[in-house]
């Protein structure tokens, strides 16, 4: 890529599993998809980490134009609002709906090696293998559903944050020292908001003035 060239994702997460959910940001106010099509699935794969380079060429060259691919697309793009309904119910104690764990099940299920997440209402039961000889189309799926129980299992969810600017719908895992990130990005959110804040400051310091 290009110095000046704009990224194709948002990989902003620290996660593969955030990343996925961060393909459907609000760009100039519009929600996006960045996943319109299994070709955009296929180079998402590998720029996340799920996949290789060459792995990724050889699906979106096998499977981009295929039944196989748009039914693939379809599932991860469920697995996405799984994640994301699953991830805000156990933010808020809510309970989590059996049809989202369900859909990732129903993905991990298609891995050669069987595999199953479940939710005791006191933490997540997984033991993850991962199945890197699977073949087909639905590689995709298998592998998204992968990064998402091992997300579920594997990590503090306590650290699963969603930035705080109100506009912005991005998800990241907080790494920092402190546990103190905020933003998705300085750049993308970070930023704006102390501007705002500098300007509420004066616009509040002039009014004083008068």
């Amino acid at each position: 890529m290009a110095d000046n060239e704009e990224p194709e994702f948002l990989l902003l997460g620290n996660d593969p599993a955030l990343d996925l959910l961060n393909t459907t940001p609000v760009l100039a106010s519009e929600p996006v998809d960045l996943l319109p099509d299994y070709a955009a699935l296929a180079r998402w794969l590998a720029a996340a980490g799920l996949a290789t380079a060459r792995e990724g060429r050889e699906l979106r060259e096998r499977w981009q134009n295929s039944a196989q691919g748009l039914r693939a697309l379809a599932e991860v793009k469920a697995l996405r609002e799984a994640l994301r309904g699953i991830l805000v119910a156990t933010a808020s104690g809510a309970a989590v709906s059996a049809s989202w764990l369900e859909t990732v099940n129903a993905a991990l299920g298609r891995a050669h090696v069987r595999q199953a997440i479940e939710w005791d209402a006191r933490a997540w039961r997984f033991s993850l293998r991962l199945s890197r000889d699977q073949e087909g189309a639905a590689t995709a799926s298998v592998r998204v559903a992968e990064s998402i129980a091992a997300l579920l299992s594997g990590k503090d969810l306590s650290c699963v944050r969603k930035c705080e600017n109100p506009s912005c719908v991005l998800w990241f895992y907080d790494t920092s020292k402190n546990h103190t990130r905020r933003w998705c990005s300085m750049d993308l959110c970070g930023n704006r908001a102390k501007v705002a804040a500098h300007y509420r400051r004066n616009a509040g310091r002039s009014r004083t003035l008068r």
